[in-house]
């Protein structure tokens, strides 16, 4: 199946175990995380303004820490994964979403139901560049046909100061990887998909480095700055993005 090579990713506990602590409080990935759930509740509560027949879909739901905020709101919620050990996180932490194992092309309950809101955080730089746009349609065909709105995120903006990582590392600052993508390559693979943006927010503008020295907590100030400023998106190292079907209501 083309989703293996990410599954097995996930189904090492020393890596879940890894990823789960990286979200410790005080760390870089906490602090970008309680900045975009913030901006995600706000989208949830002022703009979607679930109902009580509302319904949503968290693929690679991983340990559910979107799944929890998304619960929250949605009487409905659904989290998918392929990941044993992820999905044993997740079950621990949510209190009323459905969670399930599920390849999301197989033909199931859940994949033939149409969703308010399909979220993906941190999904599209951990599976392969040639089968991003093939998850993104996937994604988008589950979507209710006026309002459905789709979130993802990128966490590796091309032209942001994630760069100065990889130089410190000793990589260099122009090399091709393919845990990044540009504004434009996003967009792109956003209108292949059959989306259209109806909103973006950039978050952190710092590199996480800084966050492992004494300067981390000038680190928060700064990047909770730059958040609040619009023109700082673009250059901001994690990007998150609301979409829907291009043509669709956008009052659903």
């Amino acid at each position: 199946m083309s989703t293996k090579t990410y599954q097995q990713r996930f189904e090492e506990p020393e890596r879940v175990s890894a990823y789960d602590k990286a979200y410790a409080v005080g760390g870089y990935y906490a602090s970008m995380w309680n900045l975009e759930r913030e901006w995600l509740i706000h989208q949830i509560d002022t703009i979607f303004e679930p109902t009580k027949n509302s319904n949503c879909l968290d693929f690679a739901c991983g340990s559910g820490r979107v799944t929890t905020v998304l619960e929250s709101r949605y009487k409905d919620c659904y989290g998918v994964d392929l990941s044993d050990a992820m999905l044993a996180l997740a079950a621990e932490r949510c209190e009323s979403s459905v969670l399930k194992k599920l390849d999301i092309f197989d033909n199931d309950e859940i994949t033939r139901m149409k969703f308010d809101l399909v979220t993906a955080y941190r999904f599209f730089l951990h599976t392969e560049p040639d089968l991003r746009v093939k998850f993104l349609k996937r994604l988008t065909s589950l979507l209710k046909p006026d309002g459905g709105r789709l979130i993802f995120n990128v966490h590796g903006n091309k032209w942001s100061l994630r760069k100065l990582s990889t130089a410190v590392r000793g990589g260099s600052w122009l090399k091709k990887v393919d845990n990044e993508m540009s504004l434009s390559e996003i967009r792109e693979l956003i209108h292949e998909a059959g989306l259209e943006i109806e909103s973006w927010k950039g978050f952190g503008f710092l590199p996480a480095i800084i966050y492992r020295t004494p300067l981390r907590g000038i680190g928060m100030t700064v990047d909770k700055l730059c958040t609040k400023l619009s023109f700082m998106s673009g250059v901001s190292i994690n990007l998150a993005f609301v979409c829907r079907k291009i043509g669709a209501n956008s009052e659903g």
